[in-house]
């Protein structure tokens, strides 16, 4: 909408507007439709956007765009079934070990820069003390509560992918008036981003 420009609403009747809004709607979420309403989005670009052959292009196995997209809408919930199926609580020690031995090195080195006056050197020993480490899963798992109130369907994607949708944005706008949570996990503990 910003790329319209300025006085949007004096260029664009409401009508206009509520179907644009629409069609962005469709179009984001097209992934999520049937296969024969998926193609006539599809077809709806032509000539619109440059033409891309879908089909010449590689697909991934229907397997896996079901497995990444479950979890992408359900992260916490696939995230903590994974962690409690194979995530061994010795892994997580051994790996808490070796940060704060990463941790303690860091200190000496800083501890030993001759180059830094003691006032800086302070401030950066307290920014190392307060630095966390965030390993393997969360310590509480945020935002499953909501999902186990939905009822989720086997025969209705979309309509599943809608309630997830509405769900997140709940959430976030309660988000809006609490504190930053430092310890929010972006990432879904199921993925490895190191």
């Amino acid at each position: 909408l910003a790329s319209m420009g300025p006085n949007l609403f004096d260029k664009f009747s409401y009508e206009q507007m509520r179907g644009y809004l629409r069609w962005k709607l469709i179009r984001a979420n097209s992934k999520y439709l049937p296969h024969a309403l998926r193609a006539s989005v599809e077809a709806s670009r032509t000539g619109v956007y440059p033409t891309v052959d879908r089909d010449a292009l590689p697909k991934s196995p229907r397997w896996k765009r079901c497995y990444y997209t479950t979890v992408q809408a359900l992260k916490e919930s696939t995230s903590k079934l994974y962690v409690d199926h194979y995530f061994k609580q010795e892994t997580l020690e051994v790996v808490a070990d070796m940060l704060t031995m990463v941790r303690q090195a860091f200190a000496e080195e800083l501890a030993g820069l001759e180059w830094m006056d003691d006032g800086t050197k302070g401030r950066a020993e307290e920014k190392l003390g307060m630095m966390g480490f965030e390993v393997g899963y969360p310590d509480g798992w945020p935002g499953l509560s909501g999902r186990d109130k939905m009822t989720m369907r086997s025969d209705a994607f979309f309509d599943n992918h809608l309630k997830i949708q509405v769900m997140k944005a709940q959430l976030e706008r309660q988000q809006l008036t609490e504190p930053v949570n430092t310890h929010d996990w972006i990432h879904p503990a199921i993925n490895t981003n190191a």
